[in-house]
């Protein structure tokens, strides 16, 4: 009998408290996938829906997330217009919470980073008796405007000196109507994200919660509400990408003396080398390596051999980047680039592969004439995520 009234009375508490509580929710996401290497910076991109009304609130050109950015939010807030000194009874009356951290999470790897949710406009669509501009007071300043027989959409700016902290919007004109329903919210906002280049590839999530009502993070005004909290859901997805680009002869390569074998014809010294390369350009918005796959090996040099006397040398392979600097590239062990972490990258930079014989391999090939030496080297680039 005991345990029948323990479960009834559970059940009974539980739904007064579900009862109280009617939630909305949003999901902003964001990507940040280099795959276009049209940007010239490191910068997620906003892939929400912007929210339209009867007039257009998007911002134009590329939705970048420090860019701001409009949704939507039911509302259905009900009151009747009080001529009080209590401005939340007016005909308008919104404050809106101050800018807010939030931290999202890697699904896969459970590592976090922390983005910045800041708001920088904020409308509402307001059923009334005779639809008018409302002159903003506060902490607003009309931006756009658009009426139609029984409503009116306001989109306001938040005054930037607010943005961070918070502020309050309302307007004193309480003769245009008796009655006002709020039935959307329009937010303007806009994210700020540490740089992509520093977080590894997935999908990550985090949640913000805002309260509505009297003294709470939104507050509408008097009267009744139809949600009293909403969620702000994030989803941000990081692809990096690494692209080559080769000239179109790169598939040879001829070894040449530095000024040519003219001076070794003449004098039978022994070049200071042999050496070729192929120029490249290279995009890149995570640490990358380079390392190189042998036709023939021998130790951590690939070999070319002479087809006509069997005879072999040893090759060297660099990387030369674009300040001249030569990294010797293995194909035992991968060399590892890193990428700008100051939200730069590499984006289209200039280097070279240089294939060169020194000169004590060189010396013992001359010693062997006749033939062709050959052979094959692959270039491996792999993005480090």
């Amino acid at each position: 009998m005991k345990a029948a009234m323990l479960y009834r009375y559970g059940w009974l508490l539980l739904s007064c408290l579900t009862g109280l509580a009617h939630a909305g929710a949003i999901t902003i996401t964001a990507e940040y996938n280099p795959a276009n290497y049209v940007e010239d910076r490191a910068i997620f991109i906003n892939t929400t829906p912007c929210a339209q009304a009867s007039v257009n609130w998007c911002s134009s050109g590329t939705a970048s997330i420090d860019k701001p950015h409009a949704v939507m939010i039911s509302t259905n807030t009900y009151r009747q217009v009080k001529n009080t000194d209590d401005k939340r009874w007016g005909i308008h009356y919104l404050t809106f919470p101050a800018a807010r951290d939030v931290s999202v999470f890697n699904s896969s790897t459970g590592r976090s980073y922390t983005f910045k949710f800041i708001l920088t406009h904020i409308g509402t669509q307001i059923l009334m008796d005779y639809p008018n501009m409302l002159p903003e007071q506060g902490d607003c300043i009309n931006d756009r405007y658009s009426e139609s027989n029984f409503a009116s959409f306001h989109f306001s700016k938040i005054k930037e000196s607010r943005q961070l902290s918070g502020g309050l919007c309302y307007s004193d004109k309480n003769h245009l109507s008796k009655t006002v329903r709020i039935a959307n919210l329009y937010l303007g906002y806009k994210l700020q994200s540490p740089s992509p280049l520093l977080m590894e590839n997935g999908v990550y999530r985090g949640k913000l919660v805002f309260l509505m009502g009297e003294n709470k993070d939104f507050d509408l005004g008097g009267g009744t509400y139809g949600d009293t909290y909403w969620e702000v859901n994030l989803v941000i997805t990081v692809k990096h990408q690494i692209k080559v680009e080769m000239p179109a002869d790169a598939s040879k390569v001829e070894l040449k003396p530095p000024h040519g074998w003219t001076e070794w014809m003449q004098t039978g010294r022994t070049p200071p080398y042999l050496e070729g390369d192929i120029s490249y350009k290279i995009w890149a918005t995570s640490d990358y390596a380079v390392f190189v796959r042998c036709g023939s090996l021998s130790g951590t040099n690939c070999l070319l051999k002479n087809s006509q006397t069997g005879y072999t040398s040893r090759l060297t392979v660099y990387n030369m980047n674009a300040l001249g600097e030569e990294t010797m590239l293995s194909p035992v062990s991968a060399n590892r680039f890193p990428v700008d972490k100051d939200g730069a990258g590499i984006f289209g930079k200039d280097q070279k592969i240089i294939f060169r014989i020194d000169k004590a391999n060189l010396s013992q090939v001359l010693k062997n004439p006749g033939g062709v030496y050959t052979g094959t080297v692959v270039i491996v680039f792999d993005a480090i995520i």
